[in-house]
């Protein structure tokens, strides 16, 4: 962050997201926004907290977000970070559990260092709710921070930190970074051909959309612990209230809960710009290797996770709610 000056277990800062927009608010800073270009990727904004009967703060286009967020840790293109660490009461960093990686494959005992975690995530062991310090002659020492244990709850606009937003903010900026930078590979490639993709090209659209095909199908998902996770029901519905819903009531963004997060395994992401302007020739080129996972007859072993019911309510849902598929997966 820009502010991380003053964001530490005492003054932590909040996350809100929805499909397409992040809003980062620390008390007694600025307002930072990320905002998810469908051909840029993010784009990132600060600005000063609305003043009640005051004017509209200047709004800044930063770029120096960009030292972190076009690096190693989104392939060098615009990008969303997540990381996993031990902070110290300053909030500079202890230890690091997870770095330059985002996705729903990350293991859970890896995530959440660095955040509060609340709700009924049902975890024996996390690295959340945890600041270190380092004692001479003793090395590292952890202790726990309950939220409002050491920061004041009410400069917020809700007390918790609940699992459920934390796994699909997982999923999600994982699907943005691999969109992202697929869509700027592809676009180069697209230039140097001329507006055609060049032979030579082949393997690497094959690369790009085996690996987006895998991650819109939940192929790698992290594991959730035996006895599930219990999201917080104010979340799902406002998460819930833009589904596209198909006969039955059928929606990618239904949850399980139980053994993974969404019922349906196929990111709820494919309706948004970031997806359906990524290039028709890749994204085409996706779609089949997802037809590939999702036939009844010979499928990639690869989809094997997905069972044959949960495969026909996937075909179904996108069917009925996706707009742009190849005339041949109808």
């Amino acid at each position: 962050s820009l502010q991380s000056e003053i964001i530490n277990p005492r003054n932590p800062r909040a996350l809100y997201f929805n499909e397409d927009t992040y809003v980062g608010w620390v008390p007694r800073g600025k307002v930072e926004i990320i905002a998810m270009d469908p051909e840029m990727g993010a784009m990132f904004y600060i600005f000063e907290r609305l003043n009640t009967g005051g004017g509209v703060p200047p709004i800044t286009r930063s770029d120096k977000c960009f030292n972190c967020h076009a690096g190693l840790a989104t392939r060098r293109v615009p990008g969303l970070i997540a990381e996993s660490l031990l902070p110290m009461l300053s909030g500079a960093s202890l230890e690091t559990y997870r770095r330059d990686e985002q996705g729903h494959h990350i293991p859970l005992e890896k995530r959440f260092g660095g955040w509060h975690l609340t709700g009924g995530h049902h975890l024996k062991t996390h690295h959340a709710n945890m600041m270190g310090t380092n004692v001479p002659g003793r090395g590292i020492e952890k202790s726990k921070v309950e939220p409002g244990q050491m920061s004041d709850l009410g400069q917020h606009l809700l007390p918790t930190s609940d699992i459920l937003p934390h796994l699909v903010h997982e999923h999600q900026i994982g699907f943005e970074n691999r969109v992202f930078h697929a869509a700027y590979v592809m676009r180069q490639l697209l230039a140097e051909g001329r507006g055609s993709l060049p032979m030579s090209a082949k393997p690497e659209l094959e690369e790009l959309a085996e690996e987006l095909a895998r991650y819109i199908l939940f192929v790698d998902e992290a594991k959730l612990p035996k006895e599930g996770v219990e999201g917080d029901t104010e979340f799902i519905r406002e998460f819930q209230r833009n589904k596209r819903e198909a006969a039955g009531g059928r929606s990618l963004k239904d949850f399980d809960l139980k053994t993974r997060i969404f019922k349906y395994r196929c990111s709820y992401m494919l309706h948004t710009e970031s997806w359906l302007r990524l290039p028709v020739v890749l994204k085409d080129r996706v779609y089949f290797k997802m037809a590939e996972g999702l036939r009844e007859q010979n499928a990639n072993p690869v989809y094997s996770h997905l069972a044959a019911d949960e495969k026909l309510a996937i075909r179904a849902i996108l069917k009925e709610t996706l707009p742009g598929l190849p005339s041949w997966w109808r």
